[in-house]
C-alpha cells in the first residue's frame, strides 16, 4: 500500500522507501509510482494522488503564505480562488440581468425576434457563467467550505 504522510508531501513505497511529492527527501519518480499504482497498489479512501512538479521555492512560497502543511496550503489557496471567481462571476452575471433581465427573455428574443450577434455572444457567456458557478458551487459544497 502506499501510505501518504500527513502533509501528503511523502509517499512511502513499501519496496522503495520514501518518494517525495513536494520537495522534501528524494526526489519523485513519475515511472515507478505509475508502476505501483499500475500493479494495484492501494491508494487510502479519500486520497487522491497526483504528482505535480514544483520548484522547492514555490513549495516554500506555499508554506509562508498560508502557514499550514502543503496539501491543507494548496487547499486553501484554491478555495479561496473558487470564491473570488465566484464573485467575479456574480458581477459579470448581474450586469448582463442589469441589461436584459433574465437569461429566459434574452433566449426568448433570440429565438423570436431580430437581435444582433453580440444578443447571442452574451447569452452563451451567461450560460457559461451560470453552468461555471453551480460547479464551483458544488466543489465548495463538497469540500465542506
Amino acid at each position: 500500500m502506499l501510505n501518504v504522510a500527513s502533509d501528503a508531501a511523502i509517499l512511502h513505497d513499501p519496496e522503495g522507501g520514501f518518494t517525495s511529492l513536494t520537495g522534501r527527501g528524494p526526489p519523485a519518480d513519475p515511472s515507478r509510482l505509475e508502476g505501483l499504482i499500475r500493479a494495484g497498489a492501494q491508494i487510502p479512501t479519500g486520497i487522491c494522488l497526483a504528482l505535480i512538479n514544483l520548484p522547492r521555492s514555490l513549495v516554500e512560497a506555499v508554506k509562508i503564505l498560508e502557514g499550514e502543511p502543503v496539501d491543507k496550503s494548496i487547499r486553501s489557496i484554491l478555495l479561496a480562488r473558487i470564491r473570488a471567481r465566484l464573485k467575479e462571476n456574480e458581477s459579470k452575471a448581474a450586469e448582463y440581468a442589469k441589461k436584459y433581465g433574465s437569461t429566459r427573455r434574452l433566449r426568448e428574443k433570440i429565438l423570436h425576434r431580430s437581435h444582433g450577434w453580440d444578443e447571442e455572444r452574451e447569452l452563451f457567456d451567461w450560460e457559461a457563467l451560470v453552468t461555471e458557478n453551480e460547479q464551483l458551487r458544488k466543489f465548495l459544497k463538497e469540500e465542506g467550505a
